[in-house]
């Protein structure tokens, strides 16, 4: 289950500067303690609002900036009053989570960044964000989830044939192109949001180009229900997500990021993390593979930022269509050391190899990484696959069981806003 997040944008007068001149870097001695806004009975200070501005800002890696500030507060702040509904609505239900919980979930985010466990808390401490600020944001995702599955999940009844017709549907896609996609949503209710919204998403964009992690950016702008984990939607087919968003995926490359895409709803970017044959490749243990390993030195002098290294070195070996291309680039560009490895099983190699291969299919790379001697490049030669079964009719179950309680937390949070008192006063 995924958190659910809803609501429009709340556009704090931007147009007129007035939250550039209430957040910019210079005008803060007399205005923390301002009210931002009332949600109910709560207040959201300024302070808040500008300590949870920096964690954003930094997380996606933004420059701190009166434009990119502009353009992301109304974004921070509508996320900040949908957790102010999500809490008074746990109350309501007395439901709470434990630290423990909210500390794991913690730690799964710095995995998946390749940061040390506790290294977030320390990075933004620097930077003046408080741990408690980052565990409120956990807190009330973590909430929302998990009241959102206690209100709806009895209520859902999913039929036999309800399973059977999805089971069918499976089946006729083995076989076919499947897609492993991430997408960051960025909602537009009203035609006012327009451009300021198209500005923000095409600042992702720079900022996706420039090295930032995708899954970062997601999980702090998207306002879709995959936006908890790190905006990934897991495989999908051609029926699996809009036409709009469809034609952009299968032109593009695995690895790469879309431009920005205008649906009905508003802007997408949507990441292609693998593609793979409907039915094969989920087994990992049975796979036989063979793949190159280069790894590209550091600068000498002055390295650059770890996500630029590794964008930059993806940007280099990407395009190679075979090892013996790809193991020449490599040298043409001064890697330090080049194997090939296998054939293996994929089992066979450590838990950290095998999930960066996992998904990866025949003739593509996957993310490069850092290690001591530089950065690490992995091209897949060959792969041998075992056909996967079909899921079972329970597993079926819980899909579309988790699908509609998507849908109804969503509705649930869209009403919680309507009824509230929502004042902004930026």
């Amino acid at each position: 289950m995924r958190r659910i997040i809803i609501a429009a944008f709340l556009f704090l007068m931007a147009g007129l500067g007035l939250v550039a001149d209430a957040l910019s870097t210079h005008a803060w001695a007399d205005d923390q303690d301002r009210i931002a806004a009332v949600v109910n009975d709560e207040v959201v200070t300024v302070r808040d609002l500008e300590e949870r501005v920096r964690m954003a800002l930094a997380l996606s890696q933004l420059k701190d900036s009166v434009e990119s500030r502009k353009r992301v507060v109304p974004q921070v702040l509508r996320k900040m009053i949908d957790e102010h509904l999500a809490m008074q609505e746990s109350k309501r239900f007395k439901m709470s989570v434990s630290s423990k919980e909210v500390d794991e979930n913690i730690h799964f985010v710095e995995k998946q960044n390749n940061m040390p466990e506790g290294t977030l808390i320390a990075e933004l401490g620097r930077i003046g964000v408080s741990a408690e600020a980052l565990r409120e944001q956990f807190t009330a995702d973590i909430t929302w989830q998990r009241l959102s599955i206690g209100m709806y999940q009895q209520t859902i009844k999913v039929g036999d044939d309800e399973i059977t017709e999805r089971m069918e549907a499976i089946a006729a896609k083995l076989g076919k192109p499947e897609y492993l996609v991430a997408d960051i949503t960025l909602l537009v209710d009203q035609q006012s949001q327009e451009e300021a919204t198209r500005n923000l998403g095409e600042r992702l964009i720079e900022q996706l180009k420039a090295g930032a992690p995708f899954p970062v950016l997601a999980s702090q702008f998207s306002q879709s229900a995959s936006a908890v984990s790190g905006g990934n939607l897991g495989w999908i087919s051609e029926d699996g997500v809009d036409d709009e968003l469809f034609a952009v995926i299968k032109e593009m490359t695995p690895g790469t990021a879309s431009k920005l895409i205008r649906t009905s709803d508003g802007f997408h970017i949507v990441a292609l993390v693998s593609r793979r044959i409907a039915g094969t490749g989920i087994n990992g243990a049975e796979s036989t593979i063979t793949y190159s390993k280069i790894v590209l030195p550091l600068p000498a002098k002055d390295p650059p930022p770890r996500n630029v290294l590794i964008s930059k070195a993806d940007t280099l070996m990407r395009g190679q269509r075979s090892c013996d291309a790809f193991d020449a680039k490599g040298k043409k560009e001064g890697a330090v050391s080049q194997e090939r490895i296998g054939p293996l099983k994929l089992a066979s190699l450590p838990q950290a190899t095998q999930s960066l291969l996992m998904n990866v299919p025949a003739g593509e790379i996957a993310l490069p990484v850092e290690d001591i001697k530089g950065v690490s490049v992995y091209m897949m030669c060959r792969r041998e696959d075992k056909s996967a079964p079909l899921p079972s009719r329970e597993a079926v179950r819980r899909q579309i069981e988790g699908e509609r309680i998507d849908l109804l937390a969503t509705r649930h949070m869209r009403d919680l806003r309507r009824a509230a008192f929502i004042d902004t006063r930026l």
